[in-house]
């Protein structure tokens, strides 16, 4: 699969830039990257999400159910992850 797409930039915006401009539910995997950067991540479920962040630090970060982060994430790992209903913004 091609590395993740950071969409934002297409839409004149940049990494500091707060607003979504689309979203996706996301699936963990432990070998693929996601389709698109994440600009946050949204856990319905309470539970871990095992991430690889777009710099390539690998971080398994709890979240509360229904909690957002902002983070950009190139990568959910099936592994480590026990959070449900995922959603990454971009």
């Amino acid at each position: 699969m091609p590395a993740s797409i950071v969409r934002f930039r297409e839409h004149g915006m940049d990494i500091d830039t707060f607003s979504a401009v689309g979203g996706f539910a996301i699936s963990p995997d432990n070998n693929n990257e996601l389709t698109y950067v994440t600009r946050m991540l949204l856990a319905t479920g309470a539970g871990n999400i095992a991430v690889t962040m777009v710099d390539g630090t690998t971080l398994t970060i709890p979240f509360a159910a229904n909690q957002a982060l902002p983070l950009a994430v190139k990568k959910v790992s099936s592994s480590g992850t026990t959070a449900t209903g995922i959603l990454g913004f971009y």
